[in-house]
């Protein structure tokens, strides 16, 4: 689950969008956010894309969707 959340992290989606994409409260989606953050050593959402792009989660010409 934490390379997805990385992914719609490194896709630009807000905590909202998250949330509807999958059914789950935006409270729900911060609080995984946190722990992805704190388990890959990430300071902030700037972090996880440079994170997402060096581990080739995410494919550097489609970053929405």
């Amino acid at each position: 689950m934490a390379s997805y959340h990385t992914v719609v992290i490194g896709q630009g989606h807000t905590n909202a969008e998250i949330a509807r994409r999958l059914f789950v409260g935006e409270g729900t989606v911060k609080t995984h956010i946190n722990h992805v953050f704190a388990k890959l050593n990430l300071r902030d959402r700037a972090a996880a894309i440079i994170f997402a792009y060096d581990h080739n989660l995410i494919d550097r010409d489609r970053t929405t969707g």
